[in-house]
């Protein structure tokens, strides 16, 4: 049968006692992206992506969940591969273009892409962000 009743009411109940923040009062903006939320992502990939979209860097993320950034990294590679977040919202348009650049196919490896930029600011992080944006589009 269909667990999509279950499944919203566990995640409003989750959501009810595991709130973000101590605020008792939520804007109009919090309470649209509850209501649009689809729950086909997990509730960390969700929380990251709330926190995402207030503001908070990746460090600070990792910091308030007590998490690896490596964790919140991967959350929002995993958004942008599901398009709940576009990759020009958490890289520089300068680091797509040279990564995209270095990509030979969707298929190759962080490890062999990483091998092939010879820039040492660029991340397996963002490398990770990018292969995943590509993957959304071919799924298109």
């Amino acid at each position: 049968g269909s667990t999509y009743n279950y499944r919203r009411n566990i995640a409003h109940l989750f959501n009810q006692y595991f709130p973000l923040s101590a605020q008792n009062k939520e804007s109009k903006g919090e309470q649209r992206l509850k209501k649009s939320h689809n729950y086909t992502t997990s509730f960390s990939r969700h929380k990251t992506f709330f926190l995402f979209t207030k503001g908070y860097s990746v460090k600070e993320i990792a910091k308030l969940r007590n998490m690896k950034e490596s964790t919140i990294w991967d959350h929002l590679a995993q958004l942008i591969e599901k398009r709940k977040l576009m990759l020009n919202k958490v890289l520089s348009q300068d680091k797509i273009s040279m990564i995209i650049s270095h990509i030979h196919s969707p298929k190759d490896k962080l490890k062999d892409i990483k091998a092939r930029i010879c820039y040492g600011f660029i991340s397996y992080n963002d490398i990770h962000c990018v292969v995943a944006d590509m993957k959304s589009r071919i799924k298109r």
